[in-house]
């Protein structure tokens, strides 16, 4: 795949040094940040960094029922070289992982014995299942075509790459 091609309206370039992010951000450098978590200096309470969105959770829940995509959050990448020695590795990874996410899952709706510091996260839970089914971040190309052709359009018109690319471009799977 070619680099990114940045559109001419879009500014890129490094935070100096002796700088973070959210520094940027109090500072009025920069209008806002995408994290996976909360930057230095979030407080929902005094403003001074805050959400784009106030109520992110059903934002993205309403998002859901229009479209029944919920991006996934990770993908696993493997060297060509290791699954050429190991061939057996990318079954062998998706048994354990496909173990591992059941195991959480079944913490998530534990009611006898609370594995978060969330009191009603069984209730999130629940509530979540309802929306979305039993699996709803599943493993997989098939179950995540949606999500990964409306990423990849989203990339096109937005200039992130040359032409559209089906989601199996994404993927080596010699």
């Amino acid at each position: 795949m070619s680099p990114a091609r940045i559109p001419p309206d879009v500014l890129v370039e490094p935070a100096p040094p002796d700088h973070s992010l959210a520094d940027l951000l109090l500072d009025g450098e920069i209008d806002a940040i995408y994290a996976p978590g909360a930057p230095a200096g979030y407080s929902p309470d005094d403003g001074a960094i805050r959400r784009l969105l106030t109520d992110p959770v059903r934002a993205e829940r309403q998002y859901f029922r229009e479209t029944q995509i919920f991006p996934p959050m990770h993908v696993l990448v493997l060297r060509r070289s290791i699954v050429r020695d190991h061939p057996q590795l990318p079954g062998e990874l998706l048994t354990a992982f496909t173990a591992a996410k059941s195991a959480a899952a079944h913490a998530v709706g534990e009611t006898a014995e609370v594995h978060a510091m969330e009191p009603w996260l069984y209730a999130h839970a629940e509530t979540t299942r309802a929306l979305m089914g039993e699996d709803f971040w599943p493993y997989g190309l098939e179950p995540n075509r949606a999500a990964l052709t409306t990423f990849l359009r989203y990339a096109h018109e937005q200039g992130l790459t040359s032409r559209h690319r089906a989601p199996e471009e994404l993927f080596d799977w010699h």
